[in-house]
């Protein structure tokens, strides 16, 4: 027997369920309106590519070069792409450092800067295993660009900050290969997704013109005895 969704009790549960999704939907277009609308007064975005080791493990791989820091040749060396982006509706100045406290990246293992893109590179020096953003002019919209090698593959990049009034946000972005695998699987389950759904409206249609062939021909039957009484 055919279920219809737009009839009786299960008329009731779709109304419920698309006004449950309609709930959750009006949620998240709120916040992100709210952020829209009221951006934070100052942000500091910090996001970097997952670390790619820059000497290959294969036994044929020749090492036509050496990485130093301090006369200290980095083991096993791997690169580390960061981007800084400041946000929000206001500069950052100089006197939004906290005790004029810069603001720091850990990698947690020996780093060197590989290359600098900023308006303002003066401000910007790897120390030990840190990378350090000292007190300056932070333009809003700018961006600072920059590549670290690594002894090692850091397992944690870490920050430490003093800036009033000011959201620091991290995040971690996949590779090329690691992007693409996710967007794979993304699609696979929503076409899954979709596959199962539209099985499901073909079966309704199906079921449905089942329904209505039956009740066709139940009615032609009905036609036929009443004509066969009528006129024996």
């Amino acid at each position: 027997m055919a279920i219809d969704i737009l009839s009786g009790s299960y008329f009731n549960l779709t109304t419920l369920v698309l006004a449950g999704i309609g709930i959750v939907i009006a949620f998240f277009g709120a916040k992100y309106a709210r952020a829209a609308l009221a951006p934070p007064r100052r942000e500091v975005r910090v996001r970097w590519v997952s670390p790619s080791p820059l000497i290959g493990k294969s036994s044929t791989d020749q090492i036509s070069f050496l990485f130093e820091v301090n006369n200290h040749v980095l083991e096993g060396p791997h690169l580390t792409h960061v981007e800084i982006s400041v946000g929000g509706r206001h500069d950052i100045k100089s006197t939004d450092f906290d005790q004029g406290k810069p603001f720091e990246l850990d990698f947690g293992k020996t780093a060197a800067l590989a290359s600098l893109q900023s308006a303002t590179p003066e401000l910007v020096s790897a120390e030990r295993t840190k990378v350090v953003l000292r007190p300056g002019l932070l333009k809003r919209d700018s961006v600072i660009r920059f590549d670290v090698v690594t002894e090692g593959r850091p397992e944690h990049i870490q920050h430490a900050d003093s800036l009033i009034d000011t959201k620091v946000i991290l995040s971690e972005e996949p590779t090329a290969a690691e992007y693409w695998r996710r967007e794979f699987r993304r699609s696979l389950v929503t076409n899954g997704v979709w596959a199962v759904l539209s099985f499901l409206l073909v079966a309704q249609s199906f079921w449905m013109l089942h329904d209505y062939r039956e009740s066709t021909n139940r009615l032609l039957r009905l036609s036929r005895e009443v004509m066969d009484l009528c006129f024996p």
